[in-house]
């Protein structure tokens, strides 16, 4: 699934799921995507990982998408079940006050999460993980590894700088999805050129974001779906 525009639903925005009478679900990618107001009604997220066993949902690629959860959804990103292999970076996860930035239910040994940024436009951090609520990107990664890579520290906990996160309406034709400015990042976004570098993770990002821009640009890769044109500060 990529650069597609997802928003207001009542499931999932981006949903990977197995069932236990269907085949097992393996080698999907989710980039450059771009999620607003969805996962309005039951536990469902931005995106989603659902799955009803062990083995079942298996070798996934969550990168350079940008989630938007206002008030009334569940969760930016959410996992159900026990799905193995999951990587996720360089993605926007942004909550709406009293919304979850991650929620959790069931196994979470098979997801790593490196390289994002978490943001609540409430301050009011919620990650339900595993049964426990954590209220800061620090407290989580201490207590479960997550956003570590080679021992050091990855990840965000900062507003993205996004030009109008949740205003992005509709656009009614696929052929526009590139006016869709809201989830832009703006030029003082501090996310410029901070993303992983994904070549050296094994990853091949294809050659552009959501909105057609080559990628990467300047020193790196920006984090979201949107890589800023131009010269990039140095790291």
């Amino acid at each position: 699934m990529q650069y597609n525009y997802s928003h207001d639903n009542d499931g999932g925005g981006y949903l990977l799921s197995d069932w236990q009478d269907v085949m097992q679900s393996r080698n999907n990618i989710v980039r450059y995507n771009i999620s607003q107001n969805d996962g309005r009604a039951g536990f469902f997220g931005g995106i989603h990982l659902g799955t009803t066993g062990p083995g079942r949902l298996t070798d996934v690629q969550i990168y350079g998408n940008t989630v938007y959860s206002g008030v009334h959804a569940d969760a930016a990103f959410g996992i159900q079940g026990n799905p193995s292999n999951v990587r996720v970076h360089n993605n926007i996860f942004v909550a709406g006050s009293g919304t979850k930035i991650v929620h959790s239910r069931g196994g979470v040994a098979g997801v790593r999460m490196q390289g994002n940024v978490y943001w609540d436009i409430g301050s009011a951090f919620q990650f339900l993980w595993n049964g426990h609520i954590y209220s800061s990107l620090a407290s989580w990664r201490a207590a479960t590894g997550q956003e570590r890579l080679n021992s050091a520290d990855t990840g965000f906990q900062l507003d993205p700088g996004l030009v109008a996160a949740g205003q992005g309406g509709t656009i009614g034709d696929t052929d526009r999805l590139f006016t869709l400015a809201a989830y832009q990042l703006s030029l003082a976004s501090p996310l410029r050129d901070q993303g992983l570098n994904l070549f050296a993770l094994g990853i091949d990002p294809g050659s552009r974001d959501f909105y057609g821009n080559p990628i990467p640009q300047a020193a790196g890769f920006d984090i979201g779906a949107h890589e800023l044109m131009g010269v990039g500060s140095a790291r």
